[in-house]
């Protein structure tokens, strides 16, 4: 009867301290898990396409609105000529 009860108090003991172990490891690691969540003004992949595309559309509309002439596609120089030549 008392080898069975030094096995179970054994059994017992190193339940105890594997849950103590795991524990302490849970709340060691608990800080770096809770500061490396994503931060709210970050986006989902998604959410983040659809702004993308959304802002691209902005662009190609505001770009359509204002028709760029061939002389602004030039360096400075070259576009004094480009519009001395074009007369405007």
């Amino acid at each position: 009867m008392r080898v069975a009860q030094r096995s179970l108090l054994t059994i017992v003991l190193l339940l105890g301290a594997t849950a103590a172990s795991v524990l302490l490891l849970v709340l060691a690691l608990a800080p770096i898990l809770l500061w490396s969540a994503q931060a709210p003004e970050t986006m989902m992949p998604e959410q983040s396409a659809a702004k993308a595309k959304a802002l691209l559309q902005q662009a190609i509309t505001a770009l359509a609105a204002k028709p760029i002439s061939a002389c602004a596609t030039l360096n400075a120089q070259a576009a004094a000529r480009c519009l001395a030549i074009r007369g405007t």
